[in-house]
C-alpha cells in the first residue's frame, strides 16, 4: 500500500499539520462497584492497568474485553458503551484521553489497526508513557510540561505506528492537502469570524455542490464541521487556562450567542462549558 502513494508527500503534510490534541489523564483507583457508562466520546482512550480486572463493552454487542495488570486498553473515538470493574479490591489504572488529528479533521488513529487490547511489551512501553505523562501534568508541573507531554505523546504514536499496519484512507489525506490546502490555510486564519460555503468555493474553484462533496469525501467532515472543529479546539483552551466568560468565548470564537456555543460545545465534548472548565480547573489543583 505504501507504494501506492507518496510517501514524502504524506511525511510533509504530518509535519505541517499532524497535532495531538490532549484532553485529560490521571491515575485512577477504582473499588469493584465502579462503572462508567461513555455513550459517545469524541477522543480515544489509552488505559493501562497495574492491578485488577476490568471489563469494556464497545458500541458493538458483540465487542467486549477484559484487561487486567500490565495489559493495556485502546477505545477509539466514539466507540466506548461502558466499563466496569470485574474483580479486585483496589483496581489502579492509567489513562489517557487525546487525539492525533490530521488537518482538524482526520483522527490518526482511526487510520491505524490497532486492537481493543494490547499486551505484553508493547502494553508495558505505551503503559510507562502514559505514567510518565500523568506524573508531568499532575505531579511536577511546570513550564516544560507541554513539552514533556508531547515528547511522550508522539513516542506513543511512534510505538503503534512501528507495530501496526496504517489503512489505505492515507489517499485521502494527500487528496485533502491537494484540493483544499488553500482553503484550509484561509480556514486556520478565519475560524473566528463568518465563513460562507460559497467563500471557500470559490477559493477552490469549485462549485458550491462540488466543493461541498468533495470536501466531506476527502476530509471526513462537513465544512462547518471543520469550522466548528477549530472554534471548539479553541474554547478548550479558553476555557482551561483562560479568564473570560462564555459569553465572550462564544462572541469572539464566531458563534451566534451563548446558548448556541454551549449546546454545540456539549454535543461534541461531552460536558458543558462550564462543567468543562471545572473539570480542568480541578485536574489543575489535584
Amino acid at each position: 500500500m505504501c507504494n501506492d502513494i507518496n510517501m514524502q508527500n504524506f511525511n510533509n503534510i504530518l509535519i505541517r499539520f499532524l497535532e495531538f490534541d490532549y484532553i485529560n489523564s490521571r491515575r485512577s483507583f477504582l473499588s469493584s462497584d465502579w462503572t462508567e457508562g461513555w455513550h459517545r466520546s469524541p477522543w480515544s482512550v489509552l488505559t493501562y492497568c497495574h492491578s485488577g480486572i476490568t471489563e469494556t463493552q464497545l458500541k458493538d454487542p458483540d465487542c467486549a474485553y477484559r484487561i487486567t495488570s500490565g495489559e493495556l486498553s485502546v477505545i477509539p473515538t466514539e466507540r466506548m458503551k461502558y466499563g466496569y470493574i470485574i474483580s479486585g479490591e483496589k483496581v489502579v489504572v492509567d489513562w489517557l484521553n487525546f487525539r492525533f488529528m490530521v488537518m482538524n479533521s482526520i483522527d490518526m488513529l482511526s487510520l491505524i489497526e490497532v486492537p481493543n487490547k494490547l499486551t505484553g511489551e508493547i502494553a508495558e512501553s505505551i503503559g510507562q508513557l502514559i505514567v510518565k505523562i500523568n506524573k508531568a501534568v499532575h505531579e511536577t508541573p511546570g513550564i516544560a510540561t507541554s513539552v514533556i507531554v508531547k515528547s511522550h505523546a508522539f513516542k506513543i504514536l511512534a510505538i503503534l505506528l512501528e507495530n501496526f499496519p496504517i489503512t489505505t484512507e492515507l489517499d485521502s489525506i494527500i487528496d485533502a492537502h491537494n484540493h483544499f490546502k488553500i482553503v484550509i490555510d484561509y480556514i486556520s486564519e478565519n475560524y473566528h469570524s463568518q465563513i460562507s460555503c460559497e467563500i471557500l468555493a470559490k477559493l477552490a474553484n469549485m462549485s458550491k455542490a462540488t466543493f461541498f462533496r468533495k470536501f466531506k469525501q476527502c476530509l471526513k467532515v462537513t465544512p462547518y464541521q471543520y469550522i466548528t472543529s477549530l472554534r471548539l479546539k479553541e474554547a478548550r483552551y479558553m476555557l482551561a487556562s483562560g479568564t473570560e466568560t462564555i459569553g465572550e468565548i462564544a462572541a469572539s470564537l464566531g458563534f451566534c450567542d451563548q446558548f448556541q456555543f454551549s449546546r454545540i460545545f456539549r454535543r461534541y465534548c461531552g460536558a458543558s462549558p462550564l462543567t468543562y472548565r471545572q473539570q480542568q480547573h480541578f485536574h489543575s489543583f489535584h
